[in-house]
């Protein structure tokens, strides 16, 4: 067991994933807890995929509290994101 979470951790930090682009890591996600027995639903909001997964074999019924999208516009930066020491 622990060398299968090494080997899907090991592949999904292999994965050049930078918000918005997950470079698959919502599907293979997705498809490892299928595997597991778990329902899975793809969600996604403006630019980015997510995905709700519950136990069991039932569809995967996202609660409208649990789930808001409010895809992010883009801001500009307020500031450096180091402090000078004191």
């Amino acid at each position: 067991m622990m060398e299968e979470a090494l080997a899907l951790t090991q592949a999904l930090v292999r994965r050049p994933s930078i918000t918005p682009d997950d470079a698959g890591c919502q599907q293979l996600l997705g498809e490892r807890l299928e595997a597991a027995g778990f329902a899975v639903t793809h969600l996604r909001c403006g630019q980015v995929n997510n995905l709700w997964a519950v136990a069991g074999a039932r569809p995967a019924a996202v609660p409208r509290r649990a789930y808001r999208c409010r895809a992010a516009r883009p801001r500009k930066p307020s500031g450096s994101i180091h402090r000078s020491p004191g």
